[in-house]
């Protein structure tokens, strides 16, 4: 970190000095009163003196800061630690924090048990996101109380806050087995399905194995690798788009229930698929062989969501509608959280519901009569969802509805 040029503003004292030193001098300047000049010079003078020697002490060569943990759930504390190796000695430091940060944010700089001069405090995320510390500030008082000398050191650190995570019941099961079904009787079960992922022949590989085209093109001996392949408990869809929510606590609230659902699932070992519309990153598969993602990389990509992400108005025409089913892995249980969308949009979402899967959509606000019908026609079960009702209530009821 770089240090600003430091800011100097003489104290109360620091001012009565200087007034006295410059009546000081324009009495000496009367014919017989000239000796008073040496006085004026040093009340002038001892400001200046007290100021550069301010610079000196606050001159800083490096600072180090550090987030235990850089990492952390909404709510959870977070200890932020600034070491400063100056020739401060006592001091005070404020540090600028991101308005969604709370906690201490000033004090006296104290010597750790290295001799370090530091500066520590306990900082909370009241939102998801990506929040900055820093930079922090110091200032000095010179020894006769003449000046303050405050420096801003350049040097910041962010913190990812996590979406909170609300204990929730397992998600339901469906008619052929469900969530928990699929995660204890099919997980890591071959299911002897060619994947056309050829590899090098090996002794003991069958002849009928051989992948010719591939042989052909890479000049070696190449057969078909089967992968092992595991189905799907449960698919969450998140409409993220920016156009279906009124303010930013909506979107939380739909981020909110997504992960803690993604939480449950993860309870009974189920394979979870998150997939995220308003973007064009894949779909997150959490759990079993063939994972792409680990559930706190669901919670980070969750977690940098912001109010506005997206490149469309939350409508969707009919290649959308493709392109989202092909997104969307089947799996026995689906569950959709989605905000005020239109109907083009929710009969894209509603047809990533394959036969005989289970479909539960969460939508927040007072969803159309048309967007009911592009659901329940689906065969969907809709629970609306509005301010009043919590994360954990809605997710009772929803499970409720679609037993």
């Amino acid at each position: 970190m770089r240090a600003r040029l430091p800011r100097i503003r003489p104290t109360v004292r620091g001012w009565a000095c200087l007034v006295i030193g410059v009546v000081l001098l324009m009495v000496a300047a009367v014919p017989g009163l000239s000796l008073m000049a040496l006085p004026a010079c040093l009340a002038i003078a001892a400001p200046l003196a007290a100021a550069a020697a301010s610079v000196l002490r606050t001159r800083v060569s490096s600072t180090v800061r550090t987030l235990e943990p850089d990492v952390a759930v909404v709510g959870e504390p977070v200890t932020v630690t600034v070491h400063v190796a100056t020739a401060i000695g006592a001091a005070r430091w404020w540090d600028a924090r991101s308005s969604d940060l709370v906690g201490v944010a000033d004090g006296v700089l104290s010597r750790n048990e290295d001799g370090v001069l530091t500066a520590r405090s306990r900082v909370t995320a009241l939102r998801r996101g990506r929040h900055e510390t820093g930079p922090i500030a110091v200032e000095v008082v010179d020894a006769f109380g003449l000046v303050r000398s405050s420096r801003t050191l350049v040097g910041t650190a962010s913190l990812l806050a996590l979406p909170a995570v609300v204990p929730l019941p397992t998600p339901p099961t469906s008619a052929d087995g469900g969530v928990a079904a699929t995660s204890n009787a099919r997980r890591g079960v071959a299911r002897g399905i060619e994947d056309q992922i050829p590899r090098e022949w090996r002794s003991g590989d069958g002849i009928r194995r051989i992948h010719w085209r591939a042989t052909a093109h890479r000049g070696d001996l190449m057969v078909r690798q089967e992968e092992p392949h595991e189905d799907v408990g449960i698919a969450m869809v998140l409409d993220a788009v920016g156009a279906a929510y009124l303010d930013l606590d909506e979107l939380d609230r739909a981020v909110e229930l997504v992960a803690s659902i993604a939480a449950a699932a993860a309870e009974v070992d189920a394979r979870t698929a998150v997939t995220v519309l308003g973007d064009h990153a894949p779909t997150m598969l959490v759990g079993g062989a063939g994972a792409t993602s680990t559930l706190e990389d669901v919670f980070a990509r969750l977690a940098l969501l912001e109010f506005g992400d997206g490149d469309d108005d939350g409508s969707a025409d009919a290649g959308d509608a493709r392109s989202l089913v092909r997104r969307v892995p089947p799996a026995p249980v689906i569950v959709a959280v989605i905000g005020r969308i239109d109907v083009a949009r929710a009969s894209a979402v509603a047809a990533t519901r394959r036969s005989g899967a289970l479909g539960i959509a969460i939508v927040q606000g007072r969803p159309s009569d048309e967007v009911i019908d592009a659901f329940e026609h689906a065969g969907w079960t809709l629970q609306r969802w509005d301010s009043s009702t919590s994360v954990a209530d809605v997710w009772s009821r929803a499970i409720g509805a679609a037993r």
